[in-house]
């Protein structure tokens, strides 16, 4: 119970609370004075300790609930910077899993043919849907940032709240950057092909051209023209 409080007095100072949380009698208390009330819920004596060792006892002490009080205020800060940050890879991605940091296939279907007519009492043909595949490889991606006793002793939610939410924001922005580093390298598909290819692939001018009324409805109609082996994606 006492945990839950001191997250939620923590929280609401630092402008993270959720809509349900509701503010707690600790609301008032410095980080400093949450650390001594969680050795003192489990009975841990702190009478003659000064600042730094009784930051240092709530940190080391087994029992207590400081460290993961901390904790979760960060995770929530994180996550919130994550879904702060204003990327648009989501918008054509998904999110896969994988078990291990192999090298995998991933294997995409192509769209279904176009329906036929059929007249009354007519035949219904198998139609056909066409199969590619390429690879796909896990990577782990992450910093350290160190706090130190001052930033409790000090009660600088800064440290806690604003540092993660920035960190949650970078989280998602490295996304982006590998998601568009495939777009803008260029790779080599698995067709043998490079991704935009004029000839092939049908999906790069065969020149460039300035930007103007008359090129955007060029890279506009080629858009709409591409096709999924015999149907057009529109």
């Amino acid at each position: 119970k006492f945990a839950r409080a001191a997250e939620d007095a923590i929280a609401f100072r630092a402008g993270i609370a959720g809509k349900d949380n509701q503010p707690s009698e600790f609301r008032g208390y410095t980080m400093l004075e949450l650390a001594r009330k969680s050795l003192e819920v489990r009975g841990e004596r702190v009478n003659g300790l000064d600042k730094r060792e009784l930051v240092a006892r709530a940190f080391t002490h087994s029992s207590s609930d400081f460290p993961k009080i901390l904790e979760n205020n960060a995770r929530k800060a994180m996550l919130r910077g994550y879904d702060e940050a204003e990327e648009v890879f989501q918008q054509f991605t998904r999110v896969g899993n994988l078990s291990d940091f192999k090298v995998h296939n991933r294997v995409g279907m192509g769209v279904f043919e176009t329906l036929d007519k059929i007249p009354e009492g007519g035949e219904y043909k198998h139609g056909t849907i066409g199969e590619r595949g390429e690879t796909i490889q896990l990577a782990t991606y992450g910093k350290l940032f160190a706090i130190t006793r001052q930033a409790i002793i000090n009660d600088d939610l800064t440290a806690f709240t604003d540092i993660p939410r920035k960190m949650g924001r970078a989280a998602s922005r490295t996304v982006g950057d590998i998601v568009w580093r495939v777009l803008t390298s260029n790779p080599t598909m698995s067709d043998g092909v490079t991704l935009f290819h004029a000839a092939t692939h049908k999906n790069l001018a065969a020149a460039g051209a300035a930007i103007t009324a008359t090129s955007v409805g060029a890279g506009r109609t080629a858009v709409r023209k591409q096709k999924d082996g015999s149907a057009t994606l529109n």
